[in-house]
């Protein structure tokens, strides 16, 4: 038996020695300290992503994205009772015909026999945890945000966190935290309770006052809420917070694939170790036993390490994800599709009775991690980033034709309008620009650290690039003359979308904007209802499609921003976009992501229909580990494999 979808929580259970997961398709299911699959629930009509997840001896509670709150059976994993999204709620206080919002927040927690957590509307809902009678509808904590976490491991004091950075202490039951703490800007995923020292710890997803969106870490506060300490030590999201048996040793860390080790022997916050990287963004963490470290990443995958990093356990399960699907420049129809496992080319065209065929071209491994994103030139060959710091170029066949390292984990890449020249962003604050050609070192600029997520040429050659902290740099095509900079958008970006036509899109947390070049100025913008970060956009036939991590996919009118239409049930997170005019005369739009699925629309006066669901095959399976490298359907591996294994940094 495996685990067929990707899990995305996981909590230990003591009562039965074994781990208790979540998946994307709103199942859940026991693993033993092996990773063998012991047993999986069925599915139910709520089949959402399971986010909330908490369990007692005899029952196991579980929240989905649309704050959906489910009984299950823990001995057998069969669904008890379940409260409808829509219908969990208090009328006071909502807005005429408001339907839940899909929201990604965690925050779930089991006192006394009650069960405590948000409704879809951001409520905040107690449950009787043995008869599942509805007890009460609180008000939100916050307005416009939602509880993230809910630590109730000291007795006196109960911590809940928000994905707006706030941190309240107080009691459940009573409802009265009299203490409110700011100590984030965004959501703080986990809270825990040091009983060594009788405080709480919190993370950061991206740190808090001259730190925000730079660098972020952990922070400790007294239960009277003062003595608050912070601690940065990464640039990306944190994810998890656990402690040994003793509350010794504190394990941290998330996105950036790192495992952070704090010595709580003292109050002071002390780094005592890192182990990794490890091959994907880690998303959850639990510590059994110094040599039993749980380490779920992002794509899905589960594996043991002990205390050095050496992985001694793996989940039958190998990830998979659609990053990014890039039109040839000569033949639109024609993808460059950048996969966890290498390359892919497709064709997308027109079938009969008004289908769409997907005719699979090429299928090129590399050995260099996952690949981020591609870009084909004339000649069918093409550039692309690969996770383990490499930028490379490679022919039409899959060949190799040059690699490099750069200067941290590869953020983006552009090719220039002229297939000249090409340039690469890092988490490591630089920005590198090469000759196309052959590879060699053109230019590079540094911002001291701050990662760099998203970089671009423009029609004319300028040379752009975004920070995470939302900084907008514009340099001169063939000088390091400083054009424009600015902080105007505020909010992290996450790609920039040059049109062929010379136009300028931008897509980030702010949303999807039309960026206008001469001005530096936001023309227009595409954000209406969409929630979470917004990933990729596409503009099609006098159309903007728009996907964020809720699971969404918006269409608005190009002219005035007004919303056609919104899918909600996307599979998983969806990533990359592709589009463009059929034979005959409907634009089709093709949306991929996590799973490998790829979603076919047939746009209808800017309402996708879907009328196909595709999936690339994948070459990574769990008997390889997850490593790249294995022989594929070209016959050709282009160079060693890179060490996959995390190590120990003391």
């Amino acid at each position: 038996m495996n685990v067929q979808d990707r899990m995305m929580r996981m909590i230990y259970v003591p009562c039965k020695n074994a781990i208790l997961a979540s998946d994307v398709k709103g199942r859940i299911h026991l693993l033993d300290l092996d990773l063998n699959l012991l047993r999986s629930s069925p599915t139910t009509s709520y089949n959402e992503p399971k986010n909330g997840l908490f369990a007692t001896d005899r029952f196991v509670f579980t929240k989905d994205r649309r704050g959906s709150i489910a009984k299950w059976d823990l001995d057998t994993l069969q669904p008890l009772d379940i409260y409808d999204d829509m219908y969990l709620r208090d009328d006071v206080g909502l807005m005429e015909g408001e339907e839940p919002s899909p929201a990604s927040n965690r925050g779930l927690a089991v006192v006394n026999g009650k069960v405590y957590g948000n409704n879809g509307y951001s409520q905040f809902a107690v449950i009787d945890a043995n008869s599942f009678e509805l007890l009460e509808i609180r008000k939100p904590f916050s307005a416009n945000s939602f509880v993230d976490c809910i630590n109730v491991e000291c007795a006196d004091t109960h911590a809940v966190s928000e994905t707006s950075g706030l941190l309240h202490l107080g009691n459940l039951e009573t409802g009265h935290f009299p203490i409110t703490l700011k100590v984030d800007n965004n959501n703080v995923h986990w809270v825990r309770y040091d009983r060594r020292h009788d405080r709480f710890w919190a993370t950061q997803d991206a740190g808090i006052n001259e730190h925000e969106n730079i660098r972020n870490g952990v922070i400790t506060v007294e239960k009277d809420g003062t003595g608050l300490q912070l601690y940065n030590f990464t640039d990306d999201d944190i994810e998890f917070l656990e402690f040994d048996h003793e509350s010794r040793y504190v394990y941290t860390g998330g996105f950036d694939g790192h495992i952070y080790v704090f010595d709580n022997t003292n109050k002071e916050l002390r780094l005592n170790r890192i182990i990794g990287p490890f091959p994907y963004s880690i998303i959850n963490m639990l510590y059994v036993s110094d040599d039993e470290l749980y380490v779920l990443m992002q794509n899905g995958e589960l594996v043991r390490s002990d205390r050095h990093g050496n992985i001694t356990a793996r989940s039958n399960y190998a990830g998979r994800c659609v990053w990014q699907m890039e039109p040839h420049p000569v033949d639109e129809s024609l993808l460059y599709c950048a996969l966890d496992d290498g390359v892919q080319v497709i064709r997308y065209r027109n079938g009969i009775y008004n289908s769409i065929q997907i005719d699979r071209i090429a299928q090129h491994q590399h050995a260099f991690g996952i690949i981020r994103r591609v870009y084909p030139f004339p000649d069918g060959s093409y550039a692309a980033i690969g996770r383990k710091n490499v930028v490379f170029r490679a022919a039409e066949d899959g060949t190799l034709l040059w690699y490099r390292k750069v200067l941290g984990l590869p953020r983006s890449l552009s090719l220039s309008h002229g297939f000249d020249k090409l340039m690469v962003s890092t988490d490591d604050g630089y920005v590198t620009e090469f000759n196309a050609e052959d590879g060699t070192k053109l230019d590079e600029f540094s911002t001291e650290g701050i990662p760099v997520w998203a970089c671009t040429y423009s029609m004319d050659g300028r040379r752009m690039f975004f920070t995470r902290n939302a900084n907008l740099y514009v340099y001169a095509a063939d000088s390091k003359d400083l054009l424009h900079h600015d902080n105007s958008l505020k909010l992290f970006p996450k790609r920039f979308l040059p049109t062929r036509e010379g136009k300028m899109y931008i897509v980030g947390a702010f949303g999807y904007v039309e960026f206008d070049l001469d001005t530096y100025e936001v023309k227009k913008e595409f954000i209406e209802l969409l929630v979470n970060t917004k990933e990729n956009g596409k503009i099609l036939d006098g159309y903007a499609h728009v996907i964020s991590y809720g699971y969404q996919l918006g269409s608005y009118q190009e002219e005035d921003g007004e919303m056609v239409g919104l899918i909600e049930q996307i599979q998983d997170f969806p990533k990359a976009m592709a589009g463009r005019i059929g034979d005959d005369g409907v634009p089709i739009l093709l949306v991929g992501g996590r799973g490998n699925f790829v979603n076919v629309y047939r746009v209808i006066e800017g309402v996708p229909e879907k009328v196909r669901e595709f999936y690339f095959a994948s070459t990574r399976t769990s008997a390889d580990g997850g490593r790249s490298g294995a022989e594929g359907e070209s016959g050709r591996t282009t160079t060693p494999i890179i060490n996959d294994e995390p190590a120990v940094y003391a």
